[in-house]
Formats: C-alpha cells, sequence, structure tokens
C-alpha cells in the first residue's frame, strides 16, 4: 500500500510488446506537464517491465500485478490508493471500461477518462478524446458520458510532448541534400515489416544510396529486430534505438513511412510529409477526415504485394518533393502542439481545494470559409481522395473501362504521374462533378 503525500493523480495505464507503448507515452507527456506545476503523479501498471525502464525514467510507479479483470484491478487501484492524498485517476487503457470506472468514482475519486474510439461509455468527470473526426468532431460522447462531464475532443488536445508547442522554426532543405527517409511503427510492432521494404526500395533502378538516407525507429517492444540490424550493419539503413524522443529525427527528415498512431500528430504539427498505414483497428479512420488534417498518403494495410509499389511512390514522392511539401503544409485543422497544457489545466480544475491554477492556452484557429454558388476550378493536389472515391462510386466505376475499384497505393502513383487536366464544380463550396480532358496521340 502507497503512502507517499506528495501525490496528487494518479494515471492507471498500460504498456506491452503485444499492446504497444502508446498510451504510456502520451501519459508520459501529461504527466511532465504536471510535474511541472509541482504536482505529483503516481503511475499504476500491471508489472515491471525492463523494456520500459527509459520511458518510466523520473516518474513514480506503481504494480498492480497481472491483470485478470476489471473489478479485481478497480479493488486494487483503491487499496493502493487509500492512504495516499491522490484525488484524481487519469485511465487510458482499453482495457477498462464504465464498470471500472463506476467502482474507482464510488471510492469518492475524481476520473478523467482517455479514448479515442467514441463508441464507449464513460463514468466520468473528464473525458479527452484528441481524435479528428470531421463535423462529427465536437458533439462526441453527448450521450455516452454522465451531463456533468466536461469534453475536450480534437487535436486541441493532442497529447503531444512539450517540444511541440515551441514555435517552429522554418524547416529548410537538408544542407548536405540528402533525402532522409524515417520508417517507424511506433514503440513495437514487427520489424520484418519494415525490413521487407528497405530491402525492396534498394533494389529499385531510381534508387541513388548517394541521395538518400534511411532511417529506422526501433522500439522498446517492437519484435524481429535481426534483419534491420543486419542491414544496419551493411551501412543500408541507421537504426534508431533507446529513443525517448523522436523530435529531432522528426524534423530532419523529408518523409516519414510508417504505422498510423500517435506519430500522425506529431507530424502534423510540423508539416512534414508522411506516408501511413493502418495495423490495428482503431488506425482505422475515414480518409476524409485525415485529408482535414494534411494526412493525404495513407494505406487502409500494408499487405506484402504492397511493398514494391510503396518502393516505388517513395522514390515519386522524392522526384516530386516541392509538390509533395506544398501539399502537405496545407491543411483545413491547424495544431499549435499545446495540447497537453490544455488538458493538464483542466485537470487541475478537479481538485477539491482549488490551489492549482494553470492558464490553458487558447485554441488555434482553423481554416474555413466556403465560396458560395457555384465555380469551376482546377483539380488541386488537396483533392487527391476525394477524387479516388469519387471514382470508386459504383454508379462511375460502370462506365469506366477498368470497373474495379482502384486501391490508393495505385491511385497515389498514377496521381503524381499522369498528363491528365482535370477540374471541379462545386456549389457552395461542395464538391458535384468532376470533369477532365486528355491529350492522347495516336
Amino acid at each position: 500500500m502507497l503512502t507517499d503525500s506528495n501525490h496528487r493523480i494518479a494515471i492507471r495505464t498500460s504498456a506491452s510488446s503485444e499492446t504497444g507503448i502508446g498510451h504510456l507515452v502520451r501519459m508520459r507527456h501529461l504527466a511532465l506537464a504536471l510535474q511541472q506545476q509541482e504536482i505529483g503523479v503516481l503511475f499504476l501498471l500491471d508489472k515491471p517491465d525492463s523494456g520500459l525502464s527509459e520511458l518510466l525514467d523520473g516518474v513514480d510507479v506503481g504494480y498492480l500485478g497481472e491483470f485478470t479483470s476489471q473489478k479485481q484491478d478497480a479493488s486494487q487501484v483503491i487499496e493502493q490508493l487509500a492512504t495516499t492524498s491522490i484525488e484524481v485517476v487519469v485511465v487510458d487503457d482499453y482495457r477498462l471500461d464504465v464498470s471500472w470506472e463506476a467502482e474507482i468514482a464510488r471510492a469518492g475519486l475524481r476520473i478523467v477518462s482517455i479514448d479515442d474510439m467514441a463508441t464507449r461509455s464513460h463514468q466520468c468527470d473528464l473525458l479527452v478524446d484528441p481524435k479528428w473526426r470531421g463535423a462529427e468532431t465536437s458533439g462526441g460522447y453527448q450521450s455516452l458520458v454522465p451531463q456533468g462531464c466536461h469534453r475536450l475532443l480534437g487535436p486541441d488536445y493532442a497529447l503531444l510532448s512539450a517540444e511541440y508547442g515551441t514555435s517552429l522554426k522554418k524547416r529548410e532543405g537538408s544542407p548536405d541534400n540528402l533525402f532522409r527517409v524515417l520508417f517507424t511503427l511506433g514503440g513495437g510492432g514487427d520489424l520484418n515489416i519494415l525490413a521487407d521494404l528497405l530491402e525492396v526500395l534498394q533494389q529499385q533502378p531510381d534508387y541513388d544510396a548517394n541521395v538518400i538516407q534511411l532511417q529506422a525507429v526501433v522500439g522498446p517492444s517492437s519484435r524481429n529486430r535481426q534483419r534491420l540490424q543486419q542491414l544496419a550493419e551493411q551501412g543500408a539503413v541507421e537504426l534508431l534505438v533507446g529513443k525517448r524522443s523522436l523530435f529531432e529525427a522528426y524534423c530532419s527528415a523529408s518523409l516519414v513511412v510508417g504505422a498510423a498512431g500517435g506519430t500522425v500528430y506529431e507530424l502534423v504539427r510540423l508539416r512534414i510529409p508522411m506516408i501511413s498505414f493502418s495495423m490495428s483497428d482503431n488506425q482505422q479512420t475515414p480518409q476524409s477526415w485525415l485529408d482535414e488534417i494534411g494526412r493525404y498518403f495513407h494505406l487502409p494495410s500494408c499487405l506484402d504485394d504492397d511493398v514494391r509499389r510503396l518502393a516505388q511512390l517513395i522514390l515519386l514522392v522524392k522526384e516530386q518533393y516541392a509538390r509533395v511539401q506544398r501539399l502537405f503544409s496545407e491543411s483545413k485543422v491547424q495544431l499549435d502542439g499545446r495540447g497537453v497544457e490544455r488538458v493538464a489545466a483542466e485537470v487541475c480544475q478537479l481538485f477539491s481545494n482549488n490551489d492549482c491554477v494553470m492558464q490553458s492556452p487558447e485554441r488555434a484557429e482553423q481554416n474555413g470559409s466556403e465560396r458560395r454558388g457555384y465555380h469551376l476550378r482546377p483539380v488541386k493536389d488537396q483533392d487527391i481522395n476525394h477524387y479516388l472515391q469519387s471514382r470508386n462510386l459504383q454508379l462511375n466505376r460502370g462506365n469506366m473501362i477498368e470497373e474495379r475499384a482502384i486501391r490508393p497505393i495505385v491511385h497515389y502513383r498514377w496521381w503524381f504521374q499522369t498528363q491528365r487536366d482535370s477540374f471541379l464544380l462545386t456549389k457552395d463550396g461542395e464538391a458535384k462533378l468532376y470533369i477532365w480532358q486528355e491529350i492522347v496521340q495516336v
């Protein structure tokens, strides 16, 4: 049983090679923001894991043992906190739902729920979901939380590390003229996926090792490292191992390739082009939502058949890099990287004696006015995914020579190579009709 009276907030989360470390990483960012206000934070995890020691450096941790059920877990948390001064419990764990939260609430503790699914009910005082869901974002969870619950929804509350909240200098071209490609699956994942891609990339006729530099992230929970290590020994790739922060690596990257997840918002903030792919159900997101935050290259999965096409797309991005940079520098949703400060300030409001006052940054202004009436304009690169979705509609496919739906990886390569002139007719800002012409020599 814990007795440290300096702790005022407990964070219940989990991390492992099976579930990844994303939840622990974002909770660490929140904990550090609270600690800067001299608020003691205690992490509650299942059991010790040597692979997580770097992430847990500088924070206090208590262990609950093997997870068996929500009821038992809640009882253990309540018992651990019974003799402490902790008033608030932050929970970021898919295994724990409204029944767990209800048990914690009955013990007199305030609850902050972190979620990104928008499908689960919660018994909490504060709910945080930084995921962008288009027009649905602000109305999320209305029927899923108690009436008095305060909801913090959207990327303004993305839990990024403090570095992303600083004023970012304009990124210049690499002084050594290298095109740097950073590959990442986050803190875990099967690194054979990256090894396959790196090997195929270097086999492409247009690949030039003198101007392309490859880096790959090896996370604390990454599996199957052997092939990547062999490639590193051959000088084919630089491995980034044991990095608590990838901020500097991201800033120096020309392109990031890898799994969708927390990385997405970090790169949105830095406005660095990314080719992402989903590796779990919670990473599946409608492309229109991704377009609005400036994530234009996304694959629903990374299949074996996609590896060669993905390697070719990487080289095409390099060839058309100025155009790609312009595409990724524009988005409807703007991030200022100060979401962790906003969340920390709201958490502080839950203390009973109101002795913690933390200023919450103003929210970023979003882009958005649409022209009224009918307008015909040239198709822009920002239309890349909407164009594909329109082409793949059943009523349009029936008029095509190729009637099958076209996959994103195929479409992206075509988009940057086509000589077609295309136009879009809009009404009150809403897309209505694509028109195109193409000169064909016969």
